[in-house]
């Protein structure tokens, strides 16, 4: 192999900082990774950088807004800022600031703990995970109506119990706290699937009737599997695959009713992610 062109970002390719990049060869952003503690010098503020898909520095800004969750790129390359509060702040590719929005108060008060992009029927799309367990979307950044996913069927759910004690008790882990999600656009709807400790669940958002799937339904039977460390939904939305906490990845088509293969391997390094390629 040879290198076409000297990248200038090479030294920020790191696990201390957060690179995304915009869709079809786009710009770059770079900046520190909220997640992970850097003994910083100075103004304790992170710096913001965008560059060409050819390494060109093109714009840098320093972040003067609550804390960062997590940046992302929409399809017209604007760049997408989402903070703890809910708030979305949206540059353009030069780090001109546009405008903002929020993701209303119940996830101000609550605090965004994850949050997600996504392509949806009518745009870039948005998710966000509160720390009471509750999943809360956009589907169109332009027009952002912002959608509560109905809450995981819990065995507390018949108890007559308050919809506030319920999201305490789902926060404690005795109503199956979320571990890992993911979003798919489906029938010009969007679906949510995510995983707890009693298996996968699939909700949609036109109704409030959330499918189970428990992991016995998925896996041989001995494999006993308990949770999932990461998911991730093909780029045309038919396929899914799931790592496991044994190490089992499990491929399938997006309602789970068909399954492509289910294999062990045998990795010893913990596993952060994992993703399609479009070959």
């Amino acid at each position: 192999k040879f290198e076409l062109y000297p990248l200038s970002f090479q030294n920020e390719v790191s696990n201390n900082n957060m690179l995304v990049a915009a869709p079809y060869g786009g710009s770059i952003a770079i900046t520190r990774n909220p997640k992970k503690l850097v003994k910083v010098q100075g103004v304790n503020k992170p710096i913001i950088y965008l560059y060409t898909s050819s390494g060109k520095l093109t714009a840098k800004f320093q972040w003067n807004g609550g804390q960062l969750v997590l940046l992302g790129w929409s399809q017209q390359e604007e760049l997408l800022c989402i903070e703890d509060d809910g708030m979305i702040h949206i540059y353009d590719m030069f780090g001109t600031y546009q405008h903002a929005f929020s993701m209303g108060n119940e996830v101000k008060d609550t605090k965004v703990v994850e949050a997600k992009f996504f392509v949806s029927y009518s745009g870039t799309g948005i998710a966000v995970l509160t720390s009471v367990n509750r999943i809360f979307l956009v589907n169109n950044i332009v027009e952002p109506k912002v959608r509560q996913i109905s809450d995981i069927p819990s065995k507390f759910n018949n108890l007559g119990l308050k919809a506030e004690l319920l999201s305490v008790i789902d926060f404690l882990g005795y109503g199956g706290q979320i571990e890992c999600w993911c979003l798919v656009h489906c029938d010009r709807e969007t679906r949510v699937i995510l995983s707890n400790k009693d298996g996968i669940f699939v909700i949609h958002q036109s109704h409030q009737a959330a499918t189970h799937i428990p992991f016995d339904n998925l896996f041989t039977r001995h494999n006993k599997v308990s949770s999932v460390i990461a998911m991730a939904v093909s780029g045309n939305n038919r396929h899914i695959a799931l790592y496991m906490d044994t190490g089992h990845l499990y491929m399938g088509t997006i309602d789970f009713n068909e399954k492509y293969c289910e294999h062990y391997t045998n990795m010893k390094e913990p596993l952060e992610n994992i993703a399609w390629l479009i070959c």
